[in-house]
């Protein structure tokens, strides 16, 4: 969510995993709010590292990871209602990543990619 200010604040979401068939579910509080300082794209790596991105591939993931994510909510709209939808997503996509420095997180099974993340948003400008 963005705020007048241009701010971006995160909420609280489970993965969907969470909600398939056989997952635990659960509540959240999403209600709650906190300043989004920094976007990591995951990727499968042999050691952990934090890569900045552009606003380009930025957009480009940001739009798969929508994809993902909201593909329950066009059935049952129409072409141009989906459109629209799409649009709106890749407008909103783009002004977060001209807002929020985007990384992509590589991670490995044993490392400790919280490092990575921490070095990363104390080197964006604010």
């Amino acid at each position: 969510m963005s705020d007048p200010q241009g701010r971006y604040w995160a909420h609280p979401w489970p993965t969907w995993s969470r909600f398939k068939k056989g997952g635990p579910g659960g509540t959240w509080d999403v209600q709650r709010a906190v300043p989004l300082k920094g976007i990591f794209i995951l990727s499968r790596a042999a050691e952990d590292s934090a890569e900045r991105i552009g606003d380009g591939q930025a957009v480009s993931l940001l739009v798969e990871c929508a994809g993902q994510t909201s593909m329950f909510m066009t059935p049952g709209l129409f072409k141009d209602e989906v459109r629209a939808l799409h649009l709106e997503q890749f407008n909103n996509l783009c002004a977060l990543a001209r807002a929020v420095p985007a990384h992509v997180l590589h991670v490995s099974l044993t490392g400790a990619f919280w490092k990575d993340i921490e070095q990363a948003l104390e080197s964006d400008p604010p």
